[in-house]
């Protein structure tokens, strides 16, 4: 008896466990947003607001609810609007809801924006629709509409007005529906929302260029021109897309990488700065080609296949009037393996070399520009083998970091920092000379030049060391470089060009799971005039947002530089040439930023459990570093 009382008792606590469990359960659920999408999926894209800071859609993929606002300039219902929206977003504060605001009007601009919002105080993030491109997907119509989207989703859960209270003409002393707060509510308590869809009442958005370009006068020299020197081919990356056919083929992932600012391959925000290698495409490009392709690309004529132009065009400029005077090869080709993440490797191309040389451009050619992340060229008084035993020997020692004798920091113990720390040694100015550039950025035929008057000095008995960095493809591949060094056939008397580089005192771990994780480099005190040629960021795969910027003698601070949208897998873009080299005075401080992004909603993250220390692993680890290069008159 006592051992079926024992059995029953057990039996007992097990059903009640079972009973509570399910009521924990359907509690739980019921907090979980119910399935009650009023369209279809929007399309990830990214835009930048009226701050120059970068916003994409799914980068938002932890927040339980966005709020998309359709703002405009000057329209009396938005401006009637603000208050009402202000108490609702600190009502939602804390409840992971993010709110958005979004202008698709061609006649916004950031700086027009930047004065309203200044002058309203609004503290929403506006985002600024320069192509309409995304107001477009969106179907956006009207300013003051709002729509509420589920991030597990991406569908809008409600779209409509914001309440009842203004109307055109006309405002109520209160409202009597306040449709946005009760979807707010209704769809985070999981209920379902009574009123999904109201008649939004704002100022109407005129969209630019209704109609298709013709393809032979405009969208072929655009892709032509934009596309082709990468994704022809001969050209280093797939899709090929140098026929209307094949165009066509790709349409939609063509707009996908559009509205996400994935293509063409340029972070740079062209607020700041202007730079003759700018690869993007401008708002009214995007439009056009847009507009194009959802027109199913018409033809106004017999033309189907395409040509790169810019490829050979540049290449021609470049090398005017100059001839070839030094020329190295690595010695074999290299083979990089299928898979994994291949850390960085060097090669030493030919012997010391022969003389002086006062190099005009830096030409790299490479035969499988698909295996290459990027290249540097490095020109030291050492052979590699040198700098290769240096860093073994300090590894046998246990000191995995050089003591930097700029600051009382320390530097990762890596082959370029190496070769720097001998420089900084040096005996006589061919031991401390030490120049450093990238030189590949995605295609087979790349070309480093110099600004008139002008050179890269190279002095005699230097050796040119090969920093790769290569990827996996998925398949085995092998690859070898060429570089050619071109000399003026008239000039004879060159400033040098230098090559800087800003980066952190002191490098602080990035926590796991974190957001807009900052650092700020040492600044440089500028001992004279200089002209800035270029800049150029580097970070890895956590790598959000930088900017490079100068507070002059005077206190003025300028952005000399920013990417918004930093992207590690393209290093084409990543080294901005100024069209005219920028006179920065003496006094002056340079100083860099790097944000990151150690979180899920960060597609390139590998895991961001982990804390993140520095060094070269693309995966592993993260850089924080502006290279710039000048030259002193």
């Amino acid at each position: 008896m006592l051992s079926k009382f024992r059995i029953s008792k057990k039996i007992l606590f097990l059903a009640s466990t079972f009973l509570f469990l399910v009521v924990v359960y359907f509690l739980t659920i019921q907090q979980e947003p119910l399935n009650q999408d009023v369209g279809p999926e929007f399309s990830n894209f990214v835009l930048l607001d009226h701050l120059g800071r970068s916003h994409e859609l799914h980068r938002y993929a932890d927040q339980k609810a966005i709020v998309l606002f359709v703002y405009g300039n000057d329209c009396p219902v938005v401006q009637k609007s603000l208050a009402t929206l202000k108490k609702i977003q600190k009502k939602y504060s804390e409840k992971e809801v993010v709110f958005l605001f979004i202008t698709s009007n061609a006649q916004d601009t950031r700086e027009s924006v930047k004065a309203q919002a200044s002058e309203f105080n609004i503290e929403f993030p506006i985002l600024i629709d320069s192509s309409q491109m995304v107001g477009r997907s969106l179907n956006l119509t009207r300013t003051a509409e709002v729509i509420v989207i589920n991030p597990k989703s991406w569908k809008p859960v409600y779209r409509g007005a914001l309440d009842d209270q203004i109307t055109y003409g006309f405002q109520k002393p209160e409202s009597l529906n306040n449709f946005l707060d009760n979807a707010l509510q209704s769809f985070l308590k999981g209920k379902k929302i009574e009123t999904p869809t109201t008649r939004e009442l704002g100022c109407a958005i005129t969209y630019l260029d209704q109609e298709p370009a013709s393809f032979e006068k405009v969208v072929a020299p655009l892709i032509e021109n934009k596309c082709l020197n990468c994704h022809s081919t001969n050209g280093p990356y797939k899709p090929t897309l140098d026929s209307h056919a094949k165009v066509m083929a790709w349409k939609e992932m063509i707009k996908e990488t559009i509205l996400t600012r994935r293509m063409p391959p340029w972070d740079a925000d062209h607020h700041y700065g202007d730079f003759k290698n700018d690869s993007s495409l401008t708002p009214n490009e995007q439009r056009t080609l847009l507009v194009w392709l959802d027109s199913n690309g018409p033809k106004d004529t017999q033309k189907e296949n395409l040509s790169a132009k810019i490829d050979s065009v540049v290449t021609l400029k470049k090398l005017e009037n100059l001839k070839l005077a030094y020329k190295v090869e690595m010695d074999k080709e290299y083979t990089s393996p299928a898979e994994g993440q291949k850390e960085y490797d060097h090669f030493q191309l030919g012997g010391p070399t022969p003389e002086d040389l006062w190099v005009k451009a830096i030409r790299s050619k490479t035969n499988n520009p698909r295996s290459m992340h990027h290249q540097a060229l490095m020109i030291s008084a050492h052979p590699l083998s040198y700098y290769q035993k240096l860093v073994e020997e300090k590894r046998k020692l246990g000191e995995f970091y050089f003591k930097n004798k700029s600051n009382k920091g320390t530097s990762p113990t890596y082959m370029l920092h190496s070769i720097q720390e001998v420089a900084q040694s040096g005996k006589n100015e061919n031991e401390k000379y030490f120049f450093r550039t990238q030189i590949f950025a995605g295609s087979r035929n790349h070309i480093n030049s110099t600004p008139p008057g002008v050179a890269i000095w190279v002095p005699k008995g230097s050796y040119i060391i090969l920093e790769s960095h290569f990827v996996a493809t998925g398949k085995e591949e092998k690859e070898k470089t060429e570089i050619e060094f071109f000399v003026s056939k008239t000039e004879n008397k060159f400033t040098r060009l230098i090559s800087k580089k800003l980066i952190p005192t002191y490098k602080e771990p990035i926590p796991p799971n974190t957001k807009n994780f900052e650092l700020i480099t040492n600044p440089t005190v500028l001992r004279k005039d200089i002209h800035l040629v270029s800049v150029q960021p580097h970070m890895h795969l956590r790598g959000r947002h930088t900017d490079m910027q100068v507070e002059y003698p005077d206190g003025r601070i300028e952005i000399l530089a920013s990417l918004p949208d930093y992207k590690p897998h393209w290093e084409v873009g990543t080294e901005l040439e100024y069209k005219v080299p920028k006179v920065i005075p003496v006094g002056s401080k340079l100083s860099a930023r790097c944000i990151y992004d150690n979180s899920k909603t960060n597609p390139y993250n590998p895991n961001p459990d982990k804390v993140v220390k520095w060094g070269q692993s693309l995966e592993h680890t993260e850089m924080c570093s502006m290279a710039y290069k000048y030259f002193i008159k």
